[in-house]
């Protein structure tokens, strides 16, 4: 019997968290990887309220430690705030827990810091961390924690992640597609103007027109309609991209005679179907190949307009 009701799919996951905590045997540091979007941070959310005794996110013994507003990295200063409220006794539970988010972009002090912690740990403290992979936090972390790899949800389980959330069925369908196993990523879309926002600015990078300062600029007025924060309009970007790439897949699955390729192509505007299906594999995979490494350099704070200007005149 799991103690993670409210979380969706993940069975196997949820499983071990629960036999951890039904034995009383959590280990002081748990670390879950694997790619955004899946669930990590839902998962220790429900972790961490599970073992506090709690069914919401205010409580005095369980703290998240996060990015600063617009920030790319976490800080020593999130760090010592915890370890300070990890020397106090808790408040209402017999444990304190903490959620570490990303905890790939720990700073070097802040990592080292937060080590101390997990080899030193106060009495009944947990620490949960969750990261897109496992090799980019650094290794003593990882040895001081048990890692368990958050999965890809299956398509049929995106979709009725979607539809239990009251998406239409026709929108859930390309959602889930696009999710390719990432129920966070398919709500996220579902949410943010997903025609406005994700698939025009997607359309406008595939057929361009006019020129690529023209085109990089309208896409990034899409990103930042709405947000006041730097951070906000790069992660559009990041979706966008991510869009643009699982379009170029589906050309290539469809070029190869798979029913999934053509699948995908169907759930398109006839313009961009047409586009992509005259582009042959061999250019698609090389443009593909330069989008993801445009996504790396969002990962890297690139600026976004250059890195859809430089973009553009190679996939378009």
């Amino acid at each position: 019997m799991t103690f993670l009701p409210d979380v969706f799919g993940h069975e196997s996951a949820k499983e071990q968290l629960s036999r951890m905590l039904e034995q009383d045997r959590v280990p002081n540091g748990v670390l879950l990887h694997g790619e955004a979007g899946r669930g990590k941070r839902t998962l220790a959310m429900a972790f961490a309220r599970a073992m506090v005794g709690t069914g919401v996110d205010d409580h005095p013994d369980l703290f998240v430690v996060t990015r600063g507003e617009d920030q790319r990295l976490v800080g020593i200063d999130r760090v010592r705030a915890l370890k300070q409220e990890f020397s106090l006794t808790p408040a209402q539970s017999d444990r304190r827990v903490a959620v570490v988010v990303d905890a790939e972009r720990l700073t070097d002090e802040a990592g080292n810091a937060l080590l101390k912690l997990l080899e030193e740990p106060p009495p009944r403290s947990h620490i949960i961390l969750t990261a897109r992979d496992r090799d980019a936090v650094m290794e003593t972390l990882v040895s001081r924690c048990r890692s368990l790899r958050v999965p890809p949800l299956s398509r049929r389980e995106v979709l009725s992640f979607l539809e239990v959330r009251g998406v239409a069925a026709d929108r859930a369908r390309l959602l889930a597609l696009l999710a390719e196993g990432r129920p966070g990523y398919a709500i996220g879309l579902a949410e943010d103007g997903f025609e406005d926002r994700v698939l025009a600015p997607t359309f406008r990078l595939l057929l361009p027109g006019g020129s690529p300062h023209q085109a990089a600029e309208e896409v990034v007025a899409l990103a930042r309609e709405g947000t006041k924060k730097a951070e906000g309009a790069r992660e559009r970007i990041r979706l966008v991209l991510g869009a643009v790439a699982w379009f170029l897949r589906a050309s290539l699955k469809a070029s190869v005679g798979t029913t999934e390729g053509q699948e995908m192509l169907e759930l398109l505007e006839p313009p961009l179907r047409e586009s992509l299906s005259d582009r042959g594999p061999v250019a698609v995979e090389r443009q593909l190949e330069r989008v993801l490494e445009a996504m790396g350099d969002v990962d890297r704070n690139v600026g976004i307009e250059l890195v859809l200007e430089d973009l553009i005149p190679a996939i378009a």
